[in-house]
């Protein structure tokens, strides 16, 4: 049996393989509609400061690393637009290149698109042909924009958001996730991305082994929205009634319990790999440190309270209620920070994610920024 790091090692010396004979490929293909950034093109400027940096959890440690890193050759796969075509058309441009190169890269930043709006938006992505999903039973603090597409973030604009794989603490999970840059941020607001691979390989073999062997309790704390629509069961399961609320449950295969005040507890195990829907590889796919009483210890609307940690929107154990370790919480941290890159935003850009294979995050801004996603499965 070949140990959890040779199969890392392994599924990492396989990527290379792929990235190299994707690289030959797409240089030879001859296209009118897309060119290759120059990742000189997409550099941060001036530097992202993360160590130290406030209400981005982590980010006291002295471990944690200083500046996040600019787009890589070979992170994300980097397009422009060159052609001249209907938003239609750019869809299905747009999925061809998804289907030969995503595996691949993980990530791919589509710039130069004609698209102005949300339903430009939404009209780009119904036409890839993916199936879109909806957010019920979702963590994050967003909004429903139109039918199939959402506000990427509601968050205080002071909050950082933890690196993490879309909806990976939940058992029904997109396995493609599109953003779409309508206003880029006046300040800050970087998007960030990385390898769950690059992430994976840094971590210590024996909380790996424990976390595989023991897997994931999540536990949602959700108020009654008639006291706080701060991720409220009403709008967590987008229903109205305590009996329609406990029919999602059902469905999402959790237990629950209703306290007095008409708030709602509900948890579940979950493991901590995932096949992946194309490879079948194992891949690193949780939200162990994203979905912890500690994201909101340093959020902004969260900060410095006295309260347990179950009693946060979200908090996460091993399987048995153990604590995970400190150490553990703050390996997986620094290993995605360190990994990751930095993305600057431009009106119009495109970011498609494989959500098995990146993490996404966000860092605080000044201003105006309105990003809008899509989730397909």
């Amino acid at each position: 049996m070949l140990s959890m790091r040779k199969v890392s090692r392994f599924s990492r010396w396989i990527v290379q393989v792929r990235l190299s004979s994707t690289m030959l490929a797409f240089n030879e293909r001859k296209t009118s509609a897309f060119s290759v950034v120059d990742p000189s093109r997409i550099q941060l400027k001036p530097a992202v400061r993360l160590k130290g940096r406030r209400f981005l959890p982590g980010a006291d440690s002295i471990t944690f690393p200083e500046y996040l890193d600019s787009p890589r050759d070979d992170f994300p796969l980097a397009l422009e637009a060159v052609g001249t075509y209907s938003i239609e058309d750019w869809g299905r441009l747009c999925k061809e290149e998804a289907d030969t190169s995503l595996l691949t890269y993980g990530a791919i930043l589509f710039r130069g698109l004609p698209l102005e709006s949300a339903d430009d938006f939404q009209l780009l992505f119904s036409s890839t042909g993916y199936r879109p999903m909806n957010y019920i039973g979702g963590s994050a603090h967003r909004n429903n924009v139109m039918s199939q597409v959402y506000s990427a973030s509601d968050e205080p604009p002071e909050c950082c958001i933890d690196l993490h794989n879309e909806m990976s603490y939940s058992r029904v999970y997109n396995k493609r996730f599109f953003f779409f840059c309508l206003l880029p941020p006046e300040k800050g607001g970087v998007s960030v991305i990385c390898k769950n691979a690059d992430l994976f390989a840094q971590l210590d073999q024996k909380y790996i082994e424990k976390i595989v062997r023991k897997k994931i309790r999540y536990i949602r704390h959700c108020p009654d929205g008639a006291t706080s629509d701060y991720l409220s069961w009403q709008k967590v399961f987008h229903v109205s009634t305590k009996k329609e609320a406990e029919e999602e449950m059902t469905r999402l295969g959790v237990e629950w319990e209703w306290q007095k005040n008409n708030d709602l507890t509900y948890w579940y195990l979950l493991d901590a790999m995932q096949p992946h829907f194309i490879t079948g590889e194992e891949i690193w796919f949780n939200q162990a440190h994203a979905m912890h009483a500690s994201f909101f210890k340093a959020h902004p609307s969260f900060y410095q309270k006295n309260i347990p940690d179950n009693q946060y929107p979200f908090h996460s154990t091993y399987g048995d209620g153990e604590e995970f370790e400190p150490d553990f919480l703050r390996q997986i941290r620094d290993a995605g920070w360190r990994s990751a890159v930095g993305i600057p935003w431009a009106k119009g850009d495109v970011l498609l994610l494989d959500n098995m294979l990146v993490q996404h995050a966000r860092l605080d801004f000044e201003g105006q920024r309105k990003i809008l996603v899509a989730l397909s499965n």
